[in-house]
């Protein structure tokens, strides 16, 4: 996994056999994997949520989808704060 300041969990796969891959800024985890100073566990209640574990840094928890700031231990999602709409199109 890169040294990148943020690290946005971008999906998590769990096996029928219960082994889980993680991907993380593009790069794939697998459990069994050394991954140096990140590790990332997924929920096992709510696969769409982990744990993030960084060297020195708080523990950290988010949604696939969610960058966490590697410093603060902070989890925000893609829109940062804001919304997406959809203008709805009746027919006529």
């Amino acid at each position: 996994i890169p040294e990148d300041t943020a690290l946005t969990i971008n999906g998590v796969v769990t096996r029928s056999s219960g082994k889980r891959t993680v991907w993380i800024n593009g790069v794939t985890q697998n459990e069994n994997d050394i991954a140096g100073s990140v590790s990332v566990t997924p929920n096992r209640r709510d696969p769409a949520k982990v744990t993030v574990h960084v060297s020195d840094t708080p523990v950290a928890k988010a949604k696939v989808g969610e960058t966490v700031n590697r410093d603060t231990g902070e989890a925000t999602d893609l829109l940062d704060g804001g919304r997406i709409g959809t203008k709805s199109t009746a027919a006529k």
